[in-house]
């Protein structure tokens, strides 16, 4: 049917007081994406995404002028985590995937997922620091 395809939430989400998914036991973790859909509908997930393709810029952006091979690749490899891991998360969510358990970073509930996204996170801007720490003139904020 048309409702099937189209989904229910439109853009705005279905916003009901009961979930579709409250049969799903981790829809806080593993579900995430697909909560955040069926509460804020269209914007709500391209927000999301928006997000991600934000922080792989960022990321990408660090590795590519960090001042050291190391740098470069330690700001590549862990973007490339960051956002691999949300790709597969928001994958099992539309299906493309079976469920593995992995959590969308930043959003999905989980103190060890959220230390381990903001330790990523403080060691691309550890890079990007040092990057500027370096091409800064002596004698300028001296």
């Amino acid at each position: 049917s048309l409702e099937r395809v189209q989904g229910l939430g439109t853009i705005e989400g279905v916003q009901a007081a009961e979930s579709a998914l409250t049969h799903v036991a981790a829809r806080s973790s593993d579900f995430v994406f697909a909560q955040v859909g069926e509460d804020l509908g269209l914007a709500g997930t391209l927000a999301i995404v928006t997000l991600f393709t934000l922080l792989a810029l960022r990321g990408y952006g660090v590795a590519r002028t960090a001042p050291d091979d190391f740098g470069r690749l330690l700001a590549a490899g862990l973007t490339t985590m960051l956002v691999g891991q949300a790709v597969l998360h928001i994958a099992v969510n539309v299906r493309m995937f079976p469920a593995t358990g992995i959590t969308l970073p930043l959003v999905s509930a989980g103190g060890t997922s959220v230390l381990a996204t903001c330790l990523a996170i403080g060691l691309i801007e550890s890079v990007a620091a040092q990057r500027l720490r370096l091409v800064r003139p002596p004698g300028l904020l001296d």
